[in-house]
């Protein structure tokens, strides 16, 4: 077997989605298709994943921070 031969007819690896809705490139028809699939749900992915903000140290004061804060609101 040569090698040309084996690139040409060798399965390409491909991950299942992590999220919901995107399609399975298991599932493509041709493995230029899988490839494309692969690399449009991983662009996609970075791309919500990268929304996330998680909250910051402003969310946790100390104690007289609180009090200065407390003493603004009544």
């Amino acid at each position: 077997m040569s090698l040309s031969k084996w690139l040409k007819t060798g399965t390409v690896p491909t991950r299942s989605p992590t999220m919901a809705g995107l399609p399975d490139p298991a599932k493509a028809l041709s493995t230029t298709e899988a490839l494309l699939t692969q690399a449009a749900n991983d662009a996609v992915e970075e791309m919500v994943i990268g929304r996330k903000r998680k909250r910051g140290e402003s969310a946790s004061y100390c104690d007289e921070t609180r009090a200065k804060i407390a003493r603004y609101v009544y």
